[in-house]
């Protein structure tokens, strides 16, 4: 039978073509949506990925800034220490030029007369002194017979 100058077989081998072929595009395409499935599904897990990677980095650099923070402050404190160190160490010095000048000026005085008295009135002065004994209570009796030693001596 002949359609429009067509073979009806022709005809019919031309749409059995198309519907293979119809059969093979959805194959293909079903095939091309699964791999797009698989590549969105991985660029969605890189996109977590690196949303996690960044606030990890953020968090990072926090923690580094802080740190910094804290270690510029130690170093200021350090350079301070340093700064009252070296202060000390010059009053140290200084006090001993001064003990060593008074143990030169005590040892002359021990040459000169009387230099047994000075040094025994040096020493109750240093007992009753008001620094050095603090809150307790001296009685003048204590004080007399001191005095008393020191003179008969």
């Amino acid at each position: 039978m002949k359609w429009n100058g067509w073979d009806a077989g022709s005809l019919e081998r031309e749409v059995e073509f198309l519907r293979s072929s119809s059969r093979d595009h959805g194959a293909e395409l079903r095939e091309r949506d699964e791999k797009v499935h698989k590549w969105s599904q991985r660029a969605e897990k890189a996109e977590h990925a690196v949303i996690t990677l960044k606030r990890t980095q953020h968090e990072l650099e926090e923690s580094l800034r802080i740190k910094n923070d804290r270690n510029e402050t130690l170093g200021l404190k350090l350079g301070q220490f340093k700064r009252e160190l070296k202060l000390t160490r010059k009053g140290n010095r200084a006090s001993k030029e001064r003990i060593r000048e008074l143990e030169e000026d005590l040892q002359e005085a021990l040459v000169t007369t009387n230099a047994n008295l000075r040094l025994k009135i040096k020493k109750l002065c240093v007992k009753y002194h008001p620094d050095r004994a603090g809150n307790t209570m001296l009685s003048s009796t204590e004080v007399a017979r001191d005095l008393v030693d020191l003179l008969s001596a």
